[in-house]
């Protein structure tokens, strides 16, 4: 791969590292769904908190307009609330008596994980 020795990566480091990922995301599908909704909340908050800090932040490491940042942040804002009600947007829902003789229900399940918005993992890693 061009640039492996800058970055010292090596196949096995990589094929270490996918192994890694592999394992964490099957134990990370097990943790209850409110869990991982607390974690977003919590960075969330502390977005919300710091908006200024952070676009300020950002827009100097980046070179972008300010204005143009602010947005950016508060829209992963938005991901982020969005995300933290997925667990009652996964909740299923039951109509008795939805015609005579039938009951309606829904049934909503998460496919593995889906509270880190990719737009939020691009964010967080571009601004890093």
């Amino acid at each position: 791969m061009p640039g492996e020795q800058g970055r010292g990566l090596t196949r096995i480091r990589v094929e270490a590292a996918v192994k890694s990922s592999h394992t964490a995301y099957f134990k990370w599908r097990q943790v209850p769904i409110g869990k991982p909704a607390g974690y977003i909340f919590a960075i969330h908050s502390a977005m919300r908190q710091n908006l200024e800090k952070l676009a300020q932040s950002i827009a100097i490491d980046q070179a972008k307009h300010i204005s143009e940042v602010r947005s950016e942040v508060q829209r992963i804002i938005e991901i982020m609330e969005m995300a933290c009600n997925a667990p009652v947007l996964l909740q299923g829902e039951t109509l008795t008596h939805f015609a005579p003789g039938y009951q309606w229900s829904r049934y909503a399940t998460a496919a593995g994980r889906v509270l880190w918005p990719a737009q939020l993992h691009r964010f967080l890693v571009s601004s890093l």
